[in-house]
């Protein structure tokens, strides 16, 4: 998988996972939330407004498309969504799988954790990429 690097602002993925529609899907290494990702949209675009209707339904499919393939690779029983845009002023979507075990502040958003990103240990990181990878592609076919 080619990584992604914007061109204009240069965002990057650290773990990027897989091209979809108008996007790149790359997991975000947070243990505290495993199977988190971003979502970024592939052109320099600073905010959803910016994009005309089509491709603002694109985005969305694409993170719909995401959210499912992060359910089906870890547990999760509420999807946090998140598009902020203060810090890197390029369109892209947190993804945040949320499970009310373990996780002091489930009804709170994930922001408020007061534990630190750790990563992930490395087989967990690669298991859970590996099957992201899979559920795109077998939701992909479904989808087709």
């Amino acid at each position: 998988m080619v990584g992604y690097i914007c061109q204009v602002c240069g965002f990057e993925l650290w773990t990027p996972i897989a091209r979809l529609g108008v996007t790149t899907l790359g997991l975000y290494d947070d243990a505290r939330f495993p199977g988190r990702c971003i979502l970024v949209y592939d052109e320099h675009v600073e905010d959803l407004v910016d994009l005309d209707d089509d491709a603002a339904s694109a985005f969305i499919a694409d993170a719909k498309l995401a959210a499912r393939a992060i359910a089906q690779a870890v547990t999760v029983e509420r999807m946090n969504y998140a598009i902020l845009g203060n810090v890197e002023p390029h369109l892209h979507m947190h993804l945040i799988p949320r499970v009310s075990a373990g996780d002091p502040l489930f009804g709170r958003p994930p922001w408020e954790r007061p534990d630190p990103v750790r990563p992930l240990d490395p087989e967990t990181k690669e298991s859970i990429v590996r099957l992201l990878q899979a559920n795109l592609g077998t939701l992909s076919r479904l989808a087709g």
